[in-house]
């Protein structure tokens, strides 16, 4: 009784004690701790010594008492997190009313508990249609740049966009993958799958630079193209004048002659 006592108490203490994010860490244990409660007064009533019967049941009900205090704190906390993260993460919204909804169980209040399991189920299933319509968002956008590649040349061992009536298709289908990769960043945060946000985030970039890259290389490629129609232009405005000129000086010759 005395272990377990000791131990409810330590875990209670740890609980008030910590701020912010540890108290939803630390929960478990304070769950812990309350199934102890009720074992050292189950574990009171059976000690047959009656000196230790009433010591063990004072502890017994200090203990329970510390344990109707710090419960509906912990339910007002979780309350309060689940509401402040219902705008901005699904995840964290449903691990706070999961745990609101156990302490008021542990409370003994059934209806509370069923309108934050409610509460929690409501957002757990947000959370997967979140997720899916992201996952959803990045096969298509994959599924898009796959396509649009095949419009690609390779040159040096790199692909690089070499038909002109091509642009359209490859500049459109790289503006749709990126925004459909932005859509799924932002539903995986609402969602509260940060790595999978992450993981997005960095196939975004990665797709912005080969965008650029493609960009750059077709804007130079065109450029040399526009000189070198430019430069053959040239040359036959220049040999179609000079033989204009060389024949307008002949037939003046023959004239003359």
């Amino acid at each position: 009784v005395a272990t377990q006592t000791t131990t409810a108490l330590a875990s209670m203490d740890e609980f008030t004690e910590a701020r912010g994010e540890e108290k939803g860490t630390l929960f478990p244990k304070l769950v812990v701790a309350t199934t102890l409660t009720q074992l050292v007064t189950g574990n009171a009533k059976s000690i047959s010594d009656r000196e230790i019967q009433a010591h063990a049941a004072t502890g017994s009900s200090a203990l329970d008492g510390l344990t109707k205090e710090v419960l509906p704190d912990a339910a007002v906390y979780f309350d309060a997190v689940g509401r402040e993260s219902e705008d901005t993460n699904c995840l964290e919204t449903v691990k706070a009313y999961t745990s609101a909804a156990e302490a008021h169980d542990l409370l003994g209040d059934s209806q509370k508990a069923t309108l934050y399991e409610e509460k929690t189920a409501q957002f757990s299933a947000l959370h997967d249609e979140l997720v899916t319509t992201a996952n959803d968002a990045r096969v298509e956008s994959e599924m898009t740049i796959s396509h649009v590649r095949s419009k690609l040349s390779e040159l040096a061992g790199s692909a690089v966009l070499l038909n002109p009536f091509a642009y359209e298709t490859v500049s459109t289908g790289y503006d749709f993958a990126k925004y459909n990769y932005a859509e799924a960043i932002k539903k995986y945060q609402f969602a509260g799958e940060i790595r999978m946000a992450e993981d997005s985030s960095t196939r975004l970039n990665e797709l912005k630079k080969e965008w650029w890259f493609l960009w750059i290389a077709f804007c130079i490629y065109m450029t040399l193209l526009i000189l070198l129609f430019s430069f053959i232009l040239f040359r036959l405005t220049k040999g179609t004048a000079e033989f204009l000129r060389d024949s307008a000086e002949k037939r003046l010759g023959d004239v003359v002659g």
